[in-house]
This record gives C-alpha cells, structure tokens and sequence, in this order.
C-alpha cells in the first residue's frame, strides 16, 4: 500500500488521525510521568482545551488516549500491546521534558478501568481538571449533531445528515448529566487536586483562565497560552434551530435540560 492510500486509510478510519502522528510526539521521556487527567464529557470543550495546553508548552499532549476506537491506530504505531504498553508507549512519546503528561477521558472511557492495573502506567493522577459544560441543552443538541453525522471536530467530513429528534436530544441531555455526575462522585473521594471549569468560561476568557488551569497544573510554570490552529468551535445556524425547537417542543418533566447545570 502506498502512503497515499495508508492516509487516506487512516483519514476514514478515525475521526482525528492526526493525534497518531509523530509531528505531535515530544522528545523521547524515560521515568515515571507526573500525571494529570483532563476529566470530561463529549462536547465540552476538552479536545479544546487539550491542544491548547499542548501549544502552551510543559503539559505534554494531553488527547484521548483511552478511547477504545483509536486503540487499533496505536496498535499500528506501537505494536499488538495490550493497554499497559500502549500506554507506556504514548507516555515516552508525549510526555514533556519537564515530566509532565496529560490524558483526557470521558467517564465512559475511563471508569472501565477503575479497579484494575490497566493504568498503572500513569502513576498517581495528581491532579484534574474536571471540565464540563453550563450549557447542557446546547451540549446535547452538538452532541446528538455530532453522533448523526460524524463531525466530531472541526474539519471532518460529514458521514450523514443530522435530523432533528427531541426524544435523542433528551437521551443525550440524560447520558451527559449521568457521566458528569459519576465524575463529580468520584472525585470527591480523589486524593489529588480537582479544578472544576465551564467550558464556557474557557471560552469567554480563554487567556485568564489557560493562566488559571496552567497555575493550578504547575505553579511554577512561566508558559504562555498559545493560540492552537488545531481546533476551531464548532457552530452554525441548525444548533440555533434545533435549540429554538427543542424549547418549543419542550415538555415539563424535561425542563432541566434548559436550566443552567453547574456542578457545585
């Protein structure tokens, strides 16, 4: 197969091939990693939120690493390992030299492997970030948008149409509200540190709050937040439309799904 064709193999294969490549690796790091976990939901900013840390410089490159869809392109780079070695792996080549790697996951990904030695790679988590989204109707309708058409970030193809449907729109809204809340009841019993951030805060000042999340990952870090060309937000007109229709359609027992969702 020509490189070409291996590509484009890998273009239809995963929404974002792009955290495979080796232009995303950092130089070659031996030890034991210091650990943070970027704790979220999808649609809330954490692809974001990740590559604008790995602009930054000092916060390794922090993606998806335990998404069971993207195990089989890590396969490809690093060998048939199982998860321990994927992970010892990604660790060596995305950790910064100051010692520092990051990992995102949804709770879904995550919580499988509570429990076991899978993890032991990434050593003690010492802190999280726990980024969530304010906003949970205009999270349920991206994420139903997203499940239809394939689009699960800026960029991609659209592999379908996507179709207004309020009972998806409330399965959505019900699924985000559950892994949100399993986080929160996990690490309220979590030994290291915990950030709570709105993704909507993020973006509102993104500067003053990359400052905040770099001082609260490494006190002592002098980085800068960088602009990061990687991720764009998503948004259009049919978000608008869907969220205007949902609320006309809206029905009593579903209220909650308009109200603001904090955590605390």
């Amino acid at each position: 197969m020509t490189d070409t064709a291996q590509n484009a193999s890998v273009n239809e294969a995963f929404a974002y091939p792009d955290q495979f490549s080796t232009e995303m690796d950092l130089p070659l790091f031996e030890g034991a990693p210091k650990t943070y976990l970027i704790a979220s939901t999808p649609r809330c900013g954490s692809h974001y939120l990740g590559h604008a840390l790995t602009a930054m410089g000092g916060f390794g490159v922090p993606l998806e690493y335990l998404n069971k869809g993207n195990f089989s392109g890590w396969k490809a780079r690093f060998g048939n390992h199982r998860l321990p070695g994927l992970l010892c792996d990604i660790i060596r080549h995305r950790t910064s030299p100051n010692g520092r790697f990051g990992i995102k996951a949804h709770w879904s990904q995550f919580s499988p492997h509570i429990g076991t030695d899978r993890l032991a790679p990434l050593g003690t988590i010492e802190r999280v970030i726990h980024i969530y989204r304010g906003d949970l109707l205009g999270q349920a309708i991206s994420f139903e948008k997203a499940n239809q058409t394939g689009q699960w970030i800026s960029g991609a193809p659209a592999k379908g149409k996507a179709t207004y449907r309020y009972g998806k729109i409330v399965k959505a809204a019900e699924n985000l509200r559950s892994q949100n809340l399993a986080w929160a009841a996990y690490l309220a019993d979590h030994e290291g540190e915990v950030l709570r951030l709105d993704y909507a805060s993020l973006i509102a000042a993104p500067e003053f709050k990359l400052t905040e999340i770099r001082d609260f990952l490494d006190p002592e870090s002098t980085a800068q937040p960088q602009p990061s060309e990687r991720t764009q937000k998503q948004s259009d007109g049919l978000s608008k439309q869907w969220r205007e229709r949902f609320l006309d359609d809206m029905r009593p027992e579903h209220a909650w799904i308009a109200e603001p969702f904090a955590l605390e």
